[in-house]
């Protein structure tokens, strides 16, 4: 595929991953809308899923129940502890974080149904366990909690077992808690990684991000990260 041609993630996943039997890191798999569409993309692919809401965690476990599939049912943080977890009206938005009472999801009526403790572990904890070499591509969906996430795959990274990385960012209008580009952006640098594009959340073409209707500013996006060769 000539690089011209690119307008969405999967366009990108195809001119950069070359590999028959690819490595799938599904960080905050919820439904598994992305390993589905990663196992349409590459049929010989392996899928790590990994969903701390038991419920969503028990179908993902029959839906993927292949040998080349492994579903995990807990939360990836920046180290091993236990913390509290939220699940809202729409499971998208599940977070350990509660929501800005004057954002998008609190204007669009989601609620919070379900609180309760989840087992966290690190991306450098289950490349050790699982004696991985190399994960050829790695999503972080976590809702505000994408720094952490990567603070716990350091040595992953600093070793550079990680070939992309797609990363969701929310800036603002989402949650009490908000997320900082620039931080996520220099800790990854520092580790030889580098920002390629932008992606929308959604609909993930390419250099799209969801913005503030009324003032214009950045609220979410997905970063397109690759490694420094």
């Amino acid at each position: 595929m000539s690089i011209s041609s690119i307008t969405c993630k999967n366009d990108l996943l195809r001119h950069f991953i070359c590999t028959e039997s690819p490595l799938f890191f599904d960080i905050g798999a919820n439904k598994g809308q992305s390993s589905k569409n990663f196992r349409s993309l590459f049929s010989n692919s392996k899928l790590y899923l990994f969903e701390p809401d038991p419920l969503l965690s028990e179908k993902l476990q029959k839906e993927f129940s292949d040998c080349n599939s492994k579903v995990q049912n807990f939360a990836i943080s920046n180290n091993q502890n236990e913390r509290n977890f939220k699940c809202y009206s729409n499971s998208e938005a599940n977070s350990f974080y509660d929501l800005d009472k004057k954002g998008y999801y609190f204007s669009r009526d989601y609620v919070k149904q379900r609180e309760f403790t989840v087992q966290c572990k690190t991306i450098d904890n289950i490349v050790s366990e699982e004696s991985i070499e190399n994960i050829d591509f790695l999503k972080i969906d976590t809702q505000g909690h994408s720094f952490e996430v990567l603070e716990g795959a350091k040595e992953t990274l600093f070793h550079k077992k990680v070939q992309y990385l797609q990363v969701e960012v929310n800036i603002s209008g989402f949650y009490e808690k908000n997320e900082s580009l620039s931080k996520i952006l220099t800790f990854l640098e520092n580790l030889d990684y580098e920002l390629y594009t932008f992606i929308h959340g959604d609909s993930e073409q390419i250099g799209h991000f969801f913005f503030d209707f009324n003032n214009g500013s950045i609220c979410s996006l997905d970063l397109f990260i690759k490694r420094k060769d």
